[in-house]
């Protein structure tokens, strides 16, 4: 940030970097912490000051595609740092706040730090009045790390505390169908369509998974078996090849095989 700012400016542009760098500067020296848009047109004008004052000429497009990129990264990695810092100072104060745990989960989760999400939800769990949601993050959390059948627990939690709300069902569909369980999938789709939506959103919920357990039916009587069914499913076949299991929740489910599609591209039950 110095050295740019210490060059002389070309033009308008130049100069406008300048002044966004000096505000981030005084900011900064004030305690303020201020971090640049990576996407923002500074950067790659930032890119091309340093450069021509090191000598190296014009960078290419390339490069300054390049420079973004880490920019970007480096810049989400700061901000979740940052917010791990700043949920730890709260949660120091209130050992007990359930939101601030919940959230520093799904932060954590963004990292790819699943154990540490993990064990976050677990408190949160602990202290928490076990909704849908605590819950049904706890069990995708839980299924990126193996722990399967903790997973399972926690939507059949949902089920048995509101079998009215079909997210616990959906959940648990993703799940045995990543196993490989084809007849727990089937009984647990049978269970689905026998609740009683308590809302127009649940409603919609169990629309789709009507949906796919026909779809699901349809392959099983083709292939001749409910597994050779599933296989097909998964593959893409089934549902435009876009299962649907656990929309919202942010996680991805892969399948312990993975088989390859018609156009021989590997395909998971993943959802959206």
């Amino acid at each position: 940030f110095y050295e740019i700012m210490e060059l002389k400016p070309r033009d308008k542009i130049d100069a406008e970097i300048q002044e966004t760098l000096m505000r981030c500067l005084r900011a900064r020296q004030r305690g303020i912490r201020v971090y640049v848009n990576p996407t923002m047109s500074t950067f790659p004008g930032m890119l091309k000051l340093t450069c021509i004052s090191r000598g190296y000429g014009e960078p290419t497009r390339v490069e300054i595609d390049q420079f973004v990129r880490r920019a970007n990264k480096i810049a989400k990695e700061n901000a979740y740092k940052d917010a791990i810092d700043e949920l730890d100072e709260l949660i120091k104060q209130e050992p007990n706040n359930a939101k601030a745990l919940g959230v520093k989960a799904t932060t954590l989760a963004s990292m790819g730090r699943y154990e540490e999400a993990v064990a976050c939800m677990d408190k949160v769990l602990s202290i928490g009045s076990n909704s849908v949601e605590e819950l049904g993050v706890s069990g995708m959390l839980l299924e990126k790390i193996g722990r399967r059948a903790e997973a399972a627990a926690c939507y059949d939690k949902i089920i048995e505390n509101m079998p009215s709300e079909m997210t616990g069902y959906h959940l648990k569909c993703g799940l045995l169908a990543a196993a490989g369980d084809a007849d727990g999938l089937a009984k647990c789709y049978q269970k689905a369509m026998n609740a009683e939506p308590h809302d127009d959103a649940s409603a919609a919920v169990k629309e789709a998974m009507r949906v796919e357990y026909d779809e699901l039916k349809r392959c099983a009587e083709a292939a001749g078996s409910m597994t050779g069914g599933l296989d097909a499913f998964m593959n893409g076949i089934g549902v435009g090849g876009q299962p649907t299991w656990g929309r919202g929740f942010g996680t991805d489910r892969v399948p312990e095989k993975p088989k390859k599609s018609r156009t021989g591209r590997l395909r998971t039950g993943q959802h959206h």
